[in-house]
């Protein structure tokens, strides 16, 4: 495997905007607004071959497809809703969304 530089990248607090445009669902959801679902951030994809999967250890790391400054895509229940970027919120990540999809 060939040494490639890695550099740890630093996000941006959030600065909350004022908001603008359309909520994803503007209707009446009195009948389904307390029903969860699972929202997820796929940040990129990466193909290896099954014999560089099974040789990673701690401390590898691969490159995905996307770029740094790609949106990521927000699916709800497995289906892509939104765009946006990766921010830090406190000490956690989070999801700052540019597009309904």
């Amino acid at each position: 495997m060939a040494e490639k530089t890695v550099q740890n990248i630093e996000l941006e607090p959030l600065n909350q905007p004022e908001t603008s445009g359309a909520p994803l669902c503007p209707r009446d959801i009195n009948l389904f607004g307390h029903v969860n679902v699972e929202i997820t951030a796929e940040i990129g994809h990466a193909e290896v071959s099954i014999e560089k999967l099974l040789g990673f250890k701690a401390g590898d790391v691969f490159a995905l497809k996307e770029k740094i400054d790609t949106p990521l895509t927000l699916y709800v229940n497995n289906k892509p809703v939104a765009l946006g970027h990766l921010v830090a919120v406190e000490d956690n990540f989070g999801v700052q969304i540019t597009e309904i999809l």
